[in-house]
């Protein structure tokens, strides 16, 4: 490797980032349900935890279930969380990232309990997580990795 190819940049050897549309992240976020993200929330000191969750496209939002614990109530107190899911590919150093930010609440209405029980989601964290809890996206943003086929010919 000659001293030109160390110090190029990743636009340089063909990498690049496209922006991935809120139709798509939508479909991603749905695609990956039942699967594990992270919630971030911005309390002190601000934290993000994995969860388990189910996409419910009928409100545009992610749910997740909770136990009545500090994460649940912090994250109710803060207001608004994100909430993020990614994908990679070592070999190849591509990826991609949904995220979606959006008010955090709990949902307590019984009928709306009853319709999200319908997904079925089983946390695979230990404890009883009796508690639905919804971020709606109010913003999304998504992101790709990809190289540029043309750079290699």
């Amino acid at each position: 490797m000659d001293v030109g190819e160390a110090m190029a940049t990743p636009h340089d050897r063909g990498i690049d980032f496209l922006e991935i549309g809120r139709d798509r992240c939508m479909r991603m976020l749905a695609g990956a349900s039942g699967g594990v993200g992270r919630i971030a929330l911005s309390v002190s000191p601000p934290m993000i935890r994995p969860v388990n969750y189910a996409f419910d496209g009928e409100t545009q939002s992610v749910v997740f279930r909770s136990a009545l614990g500090s994460k649940l109530r912090e994250g109710l107190s803060s207001g608004t969380a994100a909430f993020e899911i990614d994908g990679t590919d070592p070999v190849d150093q591509t990826g991609w990232s949904v995220i979606i930010v959006g008010e955090v609440e709990e949902v307590t209405d019984p009928a709306e309990i009853e319709r999200l029980e319908d997904f079925e989601l089983e946390p695979w964290a230990p404890g009883v997580k009796t508690h639905w809890v919804r971020i709606r996206a109010t913003s999304t943003s998504g992101r790709r990795i990809v190289h540029d086929i043309n750079y290699y010919f």
